[in-house]
């Protein structure tokens, strides 16, 4: 399971990035090459965060406070995030808000623990067959 959680966690935000990274977002920078390397500094960023925390500090939380408490802390955690990411003008800025955002997430994974087997195949299937098609919309194909 543990394996398991890791690997979607680390192919969901890979694979949720994609059309951001081809729609190339600008954060005011000089050039759209910048923009799609610091957009994929951000959500890097964030994927790395959020497994590390489904990797180590799952546990740790869910054996001292409880399973329901861990995700009730996650979607606290989460809204903070997601706040502190909303106000920000900066990448910097950005990025902490993103790490702390995946942080909560990760938390929250828990809640749907009892669908993994029906809901994981369905969201990873949705999403390979999603993406030629949004990349050649955004390409202009």
């Amino acid at each position: 399971l543990f394996v398991s959680l890791f690997i979607n966690s680390v192919f969901s935000c890979f694979v949720t990035t994609i059309p951001l990274v081809l729609e190339k977002p600008s954060f005011g920078l000089a050039s759209q090459q910048d923009a799609v390397y610091y957009t994929g500094l951000l959500f890097g960023c964030g994927a790395v965060v959020g497994s590390f925390t489904l990797a180590f500090l799952f546990n740790p939380i869910q054996n001292s406070v409880g399973l329901i408490k861990t995700v009730y802390i996650g979607t606290f955690i989460s809204f903070l995030g997601h706040v502190h990411m909303s106000f920000q003008t900066t990448l910097f800025g950005m990025s902490i808000g993103f790490c702390i955002f995946m942080i909560g997430i990760q938390l929250t994974r828990p809640a749907n623990i009892a669908h993994l087997t029906n809901i994981v195949p369905t969201e990873f299937t949705a999403r390979a067959i999603a993406m030629p098609t949004i990349a050649s919309s955004i390409a202009g194909l």
